[in-house]
């Protein structure tokens, strides 16, 4: 017998037909499954995913999303539909580590991005750069973290949160959160149960200026920054897991 017991064992009691069947009712009954969840992926498969771009250093690999040294004048990012459209409160998280960087202010990749279609979240500073997918993202840079946004004509707004992130190596736990529609907010915590905020952080922008322009949120994308219009090469090796979007 192996270290757990039979349940017919555990119920030396069981004598009629009725009650062997009810055992495997009792059992399923005991999992709890959490309604608001729309997505929970520890990327143990790519079932689903749709790698995007035209460099393929992207791809989800050893139960992680990796990001092998991917060059940051091709998008390079993996994509998922949530199967509906998230209204104006939600939250969404992965478990993020950048481990390389290279180049005149490297280091930027996409940790996570909702958006409304599957074409990826492009370069953030602004312009029409390729997908005209609306957008909330998590970005980050060579020493920090920032976030950005993209209305459905192709417009880009981004800021820098100044929430510290470490030079190599280290996990951080991110969440991204639309408050309402016009408020969104990112936390970034050093620990996996999310109680330890990293310096800077959570950090909240009020995005009323364009926050009714910003629907359909329906996709999922995580990889490297397409830095359009760049004239140097910039590289970054990163790690993701544990996915999670949720109603909120």
């Amino acid at each position: 017998m192996s270290h757990r017991d039979s349940v017919i064992k555990k119920n030396k009691e069981l004598k009629k037909p009725m009650d062997l069947m009810n055992v495997g009712f009792v059992g399923a009954a005991a999992k709890v499954v959490d309604p608001s969840i729309i997505l929970d992926d520890g990327f143990s498969s790519s079932s689903g995913w749709t790698h995007i771009g035209g460099q393929s250093q992207t791809s989800i690999t050893g139960g992680e999303l990796v990001v092998n040294n991917s060059q940051g004048h091709v998008l390079d990012q993996m994509t998922k539909s949530l199967g509906q459209t998230l209204d104006n409160t939600w939250l969404a998280q992965i478990d993020w580590k950048r481990t390389a960087y290279s180049g005149s202010g490297g280091g930027e990749a996409v940790p996570l991005a909702v958006l409304s279609g599957n074409g990826g979240f492009w370069d953030w500073y602004g312009g029409s750069n390729g997908s005209t997918d609306d957008a909330i993202a998590v970005t980050h840079w060579s020493t920090a973290y920032g976030m950005a946004v993209r209305t459905g004509n192709g417009n880009n707004y981004a800021i820098s949160t100044s929430i510290s992130l470490p030079s190599s190596g280290t996990w951080h736990y991110l969440t991204l959160e639309r408050i309402d529609q016009d408020t969104v907010k990112l936390s970034v915590f050093t620990d996996s149960a999310r109680t330890t905020h990293a310096s800077n952080s959570p950090h909240t922008w009020d995005i009323s200026s364009y926050g009714s322009s910003i629907t359909g949120l329906s996709y999922v994308s995580s990889g490297n920054y397409l830095a359009n219009g760049s004239t140097d090469y910039r590289y970054v090796t990163a790690y993701g897991d544990n996915i999670l979007v949720r109603d909120t």
